[in-house]
């Protein structure tokens, strides 16, 4: 049996980054016990639950305020459609702010359509400019 060549394989088993209780949440979780370890993290005051048709503002304001004394901050949204609009209103909030400087510029990106094998294979479902990139996965 011929051998491949080239470095071993790694693994992560042990949380590094996390220290305290902090790190108990994140084992709890990543443990699949999300109840608990979120119940860890509700008792440090870091989780709050937004609703209503003002909470991305609430919620920029409160990242662009945490942002302004140091502090890291994660926002978490149920939806893609979701984070994209939170995400135009921390932008916008954080301008306002004067948080961002230098020229402001847009960049085009790429989004998987998860389309199905069919999906892909109608013509109906593509439109002029539309981009697609092919991967192969598993080698040659």
């Amino acid at each position: 049996m011929e051998e491949k060549a080239g470095l071993p394989a790694a693994s992560v088993s042990e949380i590094q980054r996390q220290r305290g209780n902090y790190r108990k949440a994140v084992e709890k979780i990543a443990r699949g016990y999300v109840s608990d370890g979120f119940a860890i993290l509700d008792g440090f005051g870091w989780i709050r639950e937004m609703a209503g048709d003002d909470k991305y503002a609430s919620a920029a304001a409160e990242y662009v305020s945490s942002s302004k004394d140091g502090k890291t901050t994660l926002l978490v949204c149920p939806t893609h459609k979701d984070g994209d609009l939170l995400t135009e209103r921390v932008w916008e909030e954080m301008a306002a702010a004067g948080l961002l400087t230098g020229e402001e510029r847009t960049f085009e990106v790429l989004k998987p359509t998860n389309w199905t094998e069919a999906e892909r294979s109608d013509p109906r479902n593509y439109y002029e400019g539309h981009v697609t990139c092919h991967i192969r996965n598993g080698g040659a």
